[in-house]
């Protein structure tokens, strides 16, 4: 058997991963909140109908904010799920050689 038969993963990795995209969501999040802070602030001398028109599309772009931000966190969910799959196979791995094991020693 070589190394390429062996497949494995580290929960502590992907849990430190799965922190990293929760800080790396939360960010962005106050990035574009800062962002959302100066454009409203251009009403101050940017007071014009380009302006107005330059607002309204930053806020046309804002309401897709959240759902950028719960797409980012939707990596957590697909990683989660990673790590359920592989530990319910790894059991039924450790079951299936008990059972060969018990077989075995029947014999």
């Amino acid at each position: 058997m070589n190394n390429q038969d062996w497949n494995a993963i580290s929960d502590v990795g992907i849990d430190n991963v799965m922190l990293d995209i929760i800080e790396y969501a939360t960010d962005i999040n106050r990035i574009l909140n800062n962002i959302s802070d100066l454009i409203s602030d251009t009403d101050k001398f940017f007071n014009c109908e380009s302006g107005e028109e330059f607002r309204s599309k930053f806020e046309e772009l804002k309401n897709d904010f959240p759902m950028m931000n719960e797409n980012i966190l939707s990596y957590n969910t697909d990683l989660l799920s990673v790590k359920v799959d592989y530990a319910k196979r790894v059991q039924q791995s450790v079951e299936i050689l008990q059972d060969q094991q018990q077989q075995y020693n029947q014999n």
